[in-house]
Parts: structure tokens; C-alpha cells; sequence
């Protein structure tokens, strides 16, 4: 084609024009764009057309000679340049790239996402695993420095001892018997009575009662949801996988004792001192524990009732497409009706549970106490309800939805964090003050309690549909007054 030909030809005058007529060429436009590009004078050269023969017209003679000869000897072989022709087809290239790319996400999701909750635990403490250990390969590390440390480690008396062999023996009585689903559980619940009484030994009555009551909460949970599990799991796993498992446990048993150990077994600063100069003049209250939460780090706290109300959603959502009529228990029907006497119990105790529960929340300002134990204490007394009487009886007395509370708690939570802007503070602070009542005297008002409030509904809101779903499945029956429960429960399909 001739726009394929025009270049070369072009070239080609110019090279015979400049060739033919150098003074009138070369000279004047030549040497200009030559001075323009080097930016400098130009070294002395001679043009002429003839110049004799030398070297540079002998290596022009060879080159001409070898592209004609190239040219005449390739046209025999035209089939390889048609062998050789590429045409690109880009929608085919793009297909194969999304395929190639389709093949790869497939195989890594079903490395990954394969449904299988050991394989997520393997991955996880793996990859904490080699986080943690990253700076001890990377910086010079002593150990002979942590075991320097035992000189002000504090001895441990019988009491502590005891409870640290109980601890121990539970734990691993939950690893020999893990397959027996129920005993691993009660054994699980030792350990979590185990810490609470070790909180107790150190003087720590807040995190006692929260411990003991987050031990509860826990146990019906996997109680209610082991129910429908099978009793025994017989699958034995590979030699590999357990010494993989062997390999991660130990790792993380150590890793964990070998921190625990440099970090209480030497002194160190601390913040605490901070929150106990600070807790009664800056938060107005007496209960160190409570103030940190509802006070100085009401943000953290806010995010962790977030987490919860969407976690009770979350199972709510899930469990509602479940009829209990299809459930299969993993023990027989007759075994699950509540005894006489826990139901006459729970149903004495209830107005005397709801009552302590309030009670904890409003002293927690200033005593052991607080929206969330409160919260915990008052979720236990109404699931038990759903337990040991059923859920018609229940919703007969208590014909509420629980699901409104997260909300209701999280907004009230949000809306006394934001107040503060209206003040010119910043967002999540607290403030109080102290009002001199007739025949009552001193009554202390803090902007803490409406943040401890939306803390008390959404935990009681998030645990009780949780429970209280999990107690319907576990117990099988439905609400003869179905009607009710759509009308009352717009969430239910």
C-alpha cells in the first residue's frame, strides 16, 4: 500500500537529494538541525559525492549486497511469515484472562472458604502465631531474661494452687473428651468458674460477676445450640492433622505463658494509677471498672454493643427460617420437658432476678455493678422463662419482641456520646453533678447512667432473642396462637 510505501520513499529522496546536492542540503539544513541537537559546534566534516574508495563505501557495498540477496532468497519462503503471522483477538484474550483468573479464585476460596470451622481455626492461630513470633526472629532475643524475671514473681498459696490444678485438669479433660460434646462443656464451664474465683482472689468483684454471669449466658447458649448436634463425634482425624494440631497448641500454650510471664513477672508503668486518682473527680464515680467503661472509654464500649446487637440479629436472622416442628434434637423429645420444680422455681424467682438485675445496674456507678451485669443477670431470669415453661406460657405474660431493645439501647448510647458536641466537649464525654434534694440529701447525676442505660437494653435485647430462639428450636413446639406471633413479630416470615 502506497501510505505503507510513502515513508521509505520519502527517506529515500531525501538521502539522493543530499547525496546529488550536498552544498545546497546538507549544508544549510543539515548542520542546522546536527547544531540544534548537540547543542554545540560542530565537529569538521567534508561532503561530497564522491570521496574514493575507503572503508565506509565498502561496508555500504556489503550491506547492500547481503539485503538484496536476504530479499531474493526469503521470497522462496513466504509460508513462514503466513506460519508465523499473529493476529491478536482481543475478546478471546480477555476471556481466557477472566477464566484464567475465575480458575485461580476457585481454587483459593476452596483452600480457604471450604465450610470447615476447624481449617478456620488452624488459619487463624497460624497466622497469630507467626505475627507474634515475627519480632523474635527479627530482633536479637535472650530468653535467659525471662526466666532472670522469677526473682518478683509472687509465690502462689494453697488456695491459688488448687484452683490452677482444677483449671488445668478441666482443660485438659476438654481436649480428651472433646468428642463427648456435653461433659467437654461442663468441663468448659469449670474453667470459666475457675477464672471467676481466681478474679475473686484478686480482689476484683466486678469482673467476677461479669465473668460468672458471661459463664451462664455462654453455657445456655451452647447448651441450647449442642442440643440439636450430634452427642458424639466419631471421625478420627489423620496423624498429620494432629500433630499439625499438637504442633499449634503447643505453640500457643507457650507463646502465651512466655508473654504472660515477661509482662507481670517484672515491673512495669502503668495506667491504672491514672484511672484510680481520676475515676471519682473527673468520672464521678467510686467503681474504677464501671467509670473506664461507661466514661473514659465509652467509644470501645459502644463499638462492643454494636458488635453484640448485630450479632443478635445476625442469629435471629438466621433461625428464623428454622420450623422446630423439622429439627431433629440429638436427644429424644421425651427427655426435653422442664421438671415441676423448675418451672414453680423460675417463675418465684423471676420478679426477684429483674429486680437485682436493676438493682446492679443503677449502684454500678459507684459499687460492683453496671448496665452489662445487670443486663446479664436479667436475661438469665427471662430465658429461663422461655426454658422451663415454654414458649406459649412466655409469650402469653411477655408479649414483647426484643429486637426493638438493640436498637433502642445502641440509639440511646450514640445520642448521650453526641451530646457532648452541644457542649463544646468532645464527643463521648461524660459529665455529672450533684443535687441537694429535700428529705433525701446529696443525689449525684451523671450523663454515664443514660450511656449505662443503652448498654443494659441492647445487651438484654441482643442475649434474650439469642437464647430465646435457640430455647423455642431446642424445645420443639410452636405457639398454638400462631396468628399472635406474626401480628406481634412483623420479623417473622
Amino acid at each position: 500500500p502506497i501510505w505503507m510505501r510513502l515513508p521509505v520513499e520519502l527517506l529515500a529522496v531525501l538521502c539522493l537529494a543530499i547525496g546529488i546536492y550536498p552544498a545546497l542540503i546538507a549544508e544549510p539544513l543539515v548542520s542546522l538541525a546536527a547544531r540544534a541537537v548537540v547543542n554545540a559546534p560542530l565537529p569538521s566534516y567534508s561532503i561530497a559525492i564522491w570521496h574514493g574508495f575507503n572503508l565506509p563505501l565498502l561496508m555500504t557495498v556489503i550491506a547492500t549486497v547481503l539485503g538484496i540477496s536476504l530479499y531474493f532468497f526469503l521470497s522462496h519462503f513466504t509460508w513462514v511469515h503466513r506460519a508465523l503471522s499473529f493476529r491478536p483477538n482481543l475478546a478471546r484474550m480477555s476471556g481466557a484472562l477472566i477464566s484464567g483468573l475465575t480458575r485461580v479464585a476457585e481454587k483459593l476460596t476452596n483452600g480457604l472458604e471450604n465450610h470447615s470451622l476447624q481449617r478456620y481455626a488452624v488459619l487463624l492461630i497460624g497466622t497469630t502465631l507467626a505475627v507474634a513470633a515475627t519480632p523474635f526472629f527479627a530482633t536479637p532475643f535472650d530468653i535467659a531474661e525471662l526466666f532472670a524475671a522469677a526473682t518478683q514473681v509472687t509465690v502462689p498459696d494453697l488456695p491459688s494452687l488448687t484452683l490452677w490444678a482444677v483449671a488445668v485438669a478441666a482443660s485438659l479433660g476438654v481436649a480428651v473428651l472433646h468428642n463427648r460434646r456435653y461433659v467437654a462443656l461442663i468441663l468448659l464451664s469449670t474453667v470459666g468458674s475457675v477464672i471467676a474465683l481466681a478474679y475473686v482472689r484478686f480482689s476484683a468483684p466486678d469482673l467476677a460477676l461479669t465473668q460468672l454471669l458471661v459463664e451462664i449466658v455462654s453455657i445456655l447458649v451452647l447448651l441450647l445450640s449442642l442440643h440439636h448436634l450430634p452427642q458424639r463425634v466419631f471421625e478420627t482425624p489423620l496423624l498429620s492433622r494432629r500433630l499439625l494440631h499438637l504442633a499449634l497448641a503447643a505453640g500457643t500454650g507457650i507463646g502465651m505463658t512466655a508473654l504472660s510471664w515477661a509482662l507481670l513477672a517484672r515491673p512495669a508503668r502503668s495506667i491504672s494509677d491514672f484511672f484510680l486518682q481520676q475515676s471519682l473527680p473527673g468520672g464521678g464515680g467510686r467503681n474504677v471498672v464501671n467509670v473506664i467503661l461507661v466514661d473514659f472509654r465509652a467509644f470501645d464500649t459502644m463499638g462492643e454493643i454494636c458488635v453484640l446487637g448485630i450479632a443478635g440479629l445476625g442469629v435471629a436472622v438466621l433461625l428464623d427460617g428454622l420450623d422446630p416442628r423439622t429439627v431433629t434434637p440429638s436427644v429424644p423429645r421425651a427427655l426435653d420437658h422442664s421438671p415441676v420444680i423448675l418451672r414453680t422455681v423460675s417463675r418465684a424467682l423471676l420478679p426477684l432476678a429483674l429486680v437485682m438485675g436493676v438493682f446492679l445496674f443503677l449502684r454500678g456507678h459507684n459499687l460492683p455493678g453496671g448496665g452489662f451485669i445487670g443486663a446479664l443477670l436479667t436475661t438469665i431470669a427471662l430465658v429461663l422463662q422461655y426454658l422451663a415453661s415454654g414458649n406459649e406460657w412466655t409469650h402469653q405474660r411477655l408479649r414483647r419482641d426484643f429486637r426493638p431493645l438493640i436498637a433502642a439501647g445502641v440509639l440511646i448510647a450514640l445520642a448521650t456520646g453526641l451530646s457532648a458536641l452541644f457542649f463544646d466537649a468532645p464527643v463521648f464525654s461524660m459529665a455529672f453533678t450533684h443535687l441537694e434534694l429535700p428529705w433525701v440529701g446529696d443525689v449525684e447525676l451523671a450523663s454515664a447512667m443514660a450511656f449505662d442505660l443503652g448498654v443494659y437494653l441492647a445487651v438484654i435485647g441482643a442475649t434474650v432473642v439469642i437464647l430465646a430462639r435457640l430455647g423455642e428450636l431446642s424445645r420443639g413446639d410452636l405457639s398454638d396462637d400462631a396468628a399472635y406471633e406474626k401480628e406481634s413479630d412483623p420479623w417473622l416470615p
